[in-house]
């Protein structure tokens, strides 16, 4: 006689999300068919949290912040009409500057078109660009970008040395959520120089990628730099406009999209957020990505 008591467990752990292409597999992993019964509160907790995070919750009581970086990529889910008309507007005038920089209406002083890019930023600032720019940017097509990620004066010097006589074909993209980051700051202040020595408008030549009304967004507006863009944006739009890969972004991140969408309304709610469950059954976490360039962990 056939033994078909696998086949049968399997059965029992494997899970489909119908139109999304995504399966849940948990035969092999030691999770006893008990379990979703047994955690079916918490699992449900955790299902309603998210849920609350993503009709706007404040998830950040100190700073009185929403942690919506899903918007961002599907502006639809905002909360709001207004929230996702910014959101829109913001995705527009990304696409507009880089539009701008790469067909050549935006030059330098001389009338030159811009060739490089140099991102100025730490952390997370600097590792989403990197991300995308390595993942899915090809040679030789849009800006060729360098980056100040560090306060080290040797690694200031060797990327300086790269650029040589291309600095005045060089856009620059300061990027610091808060606007006070010192280590940005000091990389900004280095570049300025650098700009200065070489008889060049830094501001002419310069973004800020930033909250708006930070201190960096003041400094930028003041000296008069050549725009001013919200860090509430994902930096992979900013880079992937510059790389010209934003259609290769946007086919990376439209399947996840659709999942998203779909998952929430068809799906089983333990399903949802098995994945963020511990089996020791400590309190849920739930950790989200932005979508590249940064992780967003919140314990309910």
């Amino acid at each position: 006689m056939i033994d078909t008591s696998g086949w049968f467990h399997f059965q029992q752990h494997f899970f489909s999300i119908p139109g999304t292409g995504l399966s849940l597999d948990t035969s092999q992993m030691g999770v006893p068919t008990s379990f979703w019964e047994e955690q079916a509160h918490p699992l449900q907790q955790s299902l309603k949290h998210m849920k609350e995070l993503e009709a706007g919750v404040i998830a950040n009581p100190d700073e009185q912040r929403q942690v919506g970086h899903y918007w961002l990529r599907t502006p639809e889910l905002a909360p709001t009409p207004e929230l996702r008309q910014a959101i829109e507007q913001n995705l527009q005038q990304v696409q507009d500057i880089a539009t701008q920089v790469l067909s050549g209406k935006w030059t330098n002083e001389q009338g030159q078109p811009f060739q490089h890019g140099l991102v100025i930023g730490i952390g997370g600032s600097a590792l989403g660009p990197q991300f995308i720019d390595r993942a899915l940017g090809q040679q030789g097509q849009g800006l060729k970008l360098h980056y100040l990620d560090n306060t080290d004066p040797d690694g200031f010097e060797q990327v300086f040395a790269e650029l040589g006589e291309e600095l005045p074909q060089t856009l620059c993209m300061v990027i610091s959520k808060s606007g006070g980051t010192q280590e940005t700051r000091n990389a900004m202040l280095v570049t300025q120089h650098v700009f200065r020595e070489a008889g060049l408008s830094f501001g002419q030549q310069a973004v800020a990628i930033t909250s708006t009304g930070s201190k960096l967004d003041w400094l930028a507006a003041k000296e008069g730099w050549y725009a001013r863009l919200p860090r509430s944006m994902p930096l992979s739009r900013y880079v992937a406009a510059l790389r010209e890969t934003g259609k290769k972004l946007h086919s990376q991140l439209h399947p996840r999209r659709t999942a998203h969408v779909h998952a929430l309304s068809t799906t089983p709610s333990w399903l949802h957020t098995a994945a963020m469950q511990p089996l020791d059954g400590t309190a849920p976490a739930l950790v989200m990505a932005d979508g590249i360039g940064g992780h967003y962990p919140c314990f309910p």
